[in-house]
């Protein structure tokens, strides 16, 4: 029998991601600090588990159903846009350049929508690969401007999270404790990246790569 791996990987971030987002939602309760910023933060790492829960439905369909289809994936898709839509928002709001980050989100929604037609002029579904006793699906061949496309906004976003919080940090350094958690929130997504990058350009990240990158991103908060 074929064991989907990557399907398997999803579904344990899955369980990180919950577990790190009610934690988050948690910690700021009790300290009394649940204010537009955290929200923002809090969303943000709530829709990077919407990124698994999609890309996890859409395998075990064709897992289960043994066959390709395009819809499940075009979605899982989309949602690595609204995460660069939350990093940004979250980022911006943080970094007290609401201005800059209208003008960013702006960017986001046009190449969603760019996207969006580029994906419907091909309905090609993501392909199915089997080594071995493994099964996992990657996008179809000629998806490559797109994923060029869906890179370039999620690094972009993940990028200027990533250098927001390494300043704040740095102009922090005084308060050991905000500077450290600064610290591990800009490294974290850095990390992030890198297993983003991983998956556009290489194929799908492994469990350690995303695993450690999403909760070192949340380890800063």
């Amino acid at each position: 029998m074929l064991i989907p791996i990557v399907t398997v990987v999803y579904i344990v971030n899955i369980f990180i991601g919950v577990l790190l987002t009610g934690m988050l939602a948690r910690r700021y309760i009790k300290r009394g600090q649940v204010n537009k910023s955290a929200l923002k933060f809090i969303t943000y790492v709530g829709s990077l588990t919407l990124v698994w829960i999609a890309y996890t439905i859409s395998d075990l369909i064709n897992f289960v159903t043994d066959n390709n289809y395009f819809t499940p994936y075009f979605l899982a898709d989309l949602t690595v846009f609204l995460v660069a839509y939350f990093i940004i928002d979250a980022g911006s709001y943080s970094q007290g350049s609401l201005r800059v980050g209208r003008l960013m989100k702006v960017v986001i929604i046009i190449s969603t929508v760019i996207f969006i037609v580029g994906r419907l002029s091909d309905l090609s579904p993501y392909e199915t690969v089997v080594s071995g006793n493994y099964v996992y699906w990657k996008p179809p061949s000629g998806f490559s401007w797109e994923l060029i496309l869906m890179g370039v906004v999620s690094g972009f976003s993940t990028i200027y999270f990533a250098i927001t919080f390494l300043w704040l940090g740095w102009k922090a350094r005084n308060n050991e404790v905000v500077f450290w958690r600064s610290i591990a929130l800009g490294i974290g997504m850095l990390l992030l990246l890198l297993a983003a990058d991983i998956f556009f350009l290489f194929g799908p990240p492994s469990f350690a790569s995303v695993s450690i990158s999403t909760i070192g991103a949340a380890f800063g908060s």
